[in-house]
Order: C-alpha cells, then structure tokens, then sequence
C-alpha cells in the first residue's frame, strides 16, 4: 500500500468529489417540474392510491402505485456517498492508518443521529445498517477502486457494486421498519444509488489526477532546475 505524506493537495482527496458530486446531482435532479395541485390522495389498496389532480383548471383522477420508500432525496444519498467514500480514499490510500477505522464509525454515528428521527428508527437499530454501509463503501474504495489491475474499469464495477450494497441497504431499513417493499423497490433504489455512484466514482477520479499530477509535476521541475544549473555551471 503506498504511503504519501500528508499535504495540502491531499484534502483534495475531499474536496473534488464532494464538490463535483454536489454540483453533478444539483444539475441532474435539480431541474424544474411542471407544478401539480395535489387536491386529494386517497389510499385504495396496500400498494395503489388514488391521486385527483388539478393542472389549469382541469381534474384528472389517477390510480398509480405508490413510489418506494426513499428514506432520503437522491442529492442528500449522493453527498452522504461522497462524504464516506471521499474520506475512505484518504485514510485508505492517501494516507492509511488507523483513523480509517475511526473515522467510518464516526460518519456511521454522525448519519445515525442526523437521520434517524426522519427515518423513524431508534438509534441503536439505525446504526447497524449505517455501519455496515459505511464499511462495505469504505473497502470497496481502499480495496478495489485504487487498484491497478481493476484502473480500467473502476468506475464501472464500484459503481455497480456500491448501487448493489445502497439497495440492499434500504432493504434492510423497510425489514426493521415493517413496510412493504418488492423487487420494483430495489430496483428504484438499484437505479438511483448508481447514478449517484457515477458521480462519486468520477470525483474520486478527478481528485487521484490532480493529486497525482501535483506530487510528480514538483520533482520534474526540481530536476529540471538542477540540470539547467548544472549546464550554467560547465560552461566557459
């Protein structure tokens, strides 16, 4: 496992991914939609509702089935994504050490806390899946994501991956909460965590560039230096 030392450019280990992350789920799910009057929802079955909607004056009546439990928006996932798996690249590669271990259980108890009142969990029951989450990313990242025999197609296999734990995830949540949840729900879950996956994966690939090209780019220019020196120095 190779060892940097620790530098400045390295919080962009941080930074890049968290920052292309936010910017990328801000322009993907952030775009407007045409405004609809919810007037009435009424429930109709276990899995179906009925939705009377107004748009300009005209109703409509509906019978859909009802969307699958999220537990959190898509750019809040992506930014809890690139938060773990940014901090994982740091401690796990960059700079790996202990605090790899340290910091995962913090983030698990940090998102624990923050969500478990929307989610509707005790906290001693939300910090299982959270933690187990976190760690699966966690290695995924040190593990496979900078390996050089995996280099070419990274991004592809921890994206999948990672939708693959991100869905199983949420399964997990609806078991311990008690709702209803089929093989279209995992889907959706499937789907959404691989966008967000996509994002992350292409941060944290920026973030290794730059770095990358920082640390080499000081010592050929140092040698470069030298050499124009030593020319200076050898002629009459």
């Amino acid at each position: 496992m190779i060892r940097f030392k620790f530098r400045v450019d390295i919080l962009l280990a941080i930074l890049i991914p968290v920052l292309f992350t936010f910017v990328a789920t801000l322009l993907f799910y952030g775009s407007p939609k045409p405004e609809v009057q919810q007037v009435e929802s009424l429930p109709q079955s276990s899995d179906s509702v009925v939705v009377v909607r107004s748009v300009e004056g005209l109703e409509e009546t509906v019978t859909q089935k009802a969307a699958p439990k999220q537990f959190m928006g898509p750019m809040q996932l992506g930014l809890a994504l690139a938060i773990v798996m940014s901090f994982a690249s740091l401690f796990g590669y960059y700079y790996p050490s202990r605090a790899f271990w340290y910091v995962n259980i913090l983030l698990s108890l940090i998102f624990t806390i923050v969500g478990a009142g929307y989610v509707g969990i005790k906290l001693t029951l939300f910090f299982l899946p959270n933690l187990l989450l976190v760690f699966a990313l966690a290695l995924m990242v040190s593990k496979l994501f900078f390996s050089r025999r995996l280099i070419r197609f990274r991004m592809v296999l921890c994206s999948i991956l990672g939708a693959v734990a991100v869905a199983l995830y949420y399964f997990l949540l609806t078991k311990i909460t008690r709702q209803p949840s089929d093989f279209q729900d995992i889907k959706v879950w499937f789907v959404n965590s691989l966008f967000n996956l996509v994002f992350v994966t292409f941060g944290l690939s920026l973030a290794h560039l730059a770095i990358h090209r920082i640390r080499y780019k000081k010592p050929q220019l140092s040698h470069t230096m030298l050499s124009d020196d030593d020319e200076d120095l050898q002629e009459p």
